[in-house]
């Protein structure tokens, strides 16, 4: 059971040993977690990044414009130090614009969608669930479209760019299907 101390503290009651549990572990409530959709809108002029994703449910990003001085989507990998996110559950990102992005002079990304990576990774295991990338248009830029690791699924189809020499940076995953348009 729980007990709501205040807004951002809860005090949770456990039946059994804690002797798995030690200092530095982290407690989440994967059901507090929504489904998203975000559709069209603008992200423009945005210092840093546009959208940082966090649900490990659905979350769709469709129809949008991004002009962005960074990364356009991020996924934070870990529990560490901002305690941004936790894993994605399903990701689709389909059917936008991405217009210059990571233009700044300071280093806000190389990546137009950027997987911070984990600490460690381990065999047969995933952080984030399934990720999808299609339909979108990256032409204005010639950077790395995406860098993602340590995810189940990965899918790239249909996607509009001038870099084909080498768009994605994929590592530590199960399954992968890239289809250049």
């Amino acid at each position: 059971r729980t007990e709501a101390i205040n807004t951002q503290c809860v005090k949770l009651y456990l039946n059994g040993s804690t002797n798995p549990i030690k200092v530095g572990d982290i407690a989440d409530s994967v059901d507090f977690y929504p489904n998203v959709v975000i559709e069209n809108c603008r992200f423009e002029n945005n210092r840093a990044r546009g959208i940082l994703v966090g649900t490990n449910k659905r979350t769709v990003i469709r129809n949008n414009y991004f002009h962005i001085c960074g990364v356009a989507i991020k996924l934070e990998s870990d529990c560490d130090y901002w305690y941004e996110s936790g894993g994605i559950g399903e990701l689709v990102i389909e059917n936008n614009i991405f217009d210059r992005c990571l233009r700044a002079e300071r280093n806000w990304g190389n990546e137009i969608i950027y997987a911070t990576p984990r600490n460690k990774t381990e065999a047969g295991k995933y952080y984030h669930g399934k990720i999808i990338i299609r339909n979108n248009d990256f032409s204005s830029t010639d950077a790395v479209i995406a860098d993602i690791e340590n995810v189940e699924e990965i899918e790239i189809t249909d996607n509009k760019s001038n870099n084909f020499s080498g768009p994605f940076n994929l590592r530590h995953y199960k399954n992968c299907n890239i289809h250049k348009k």
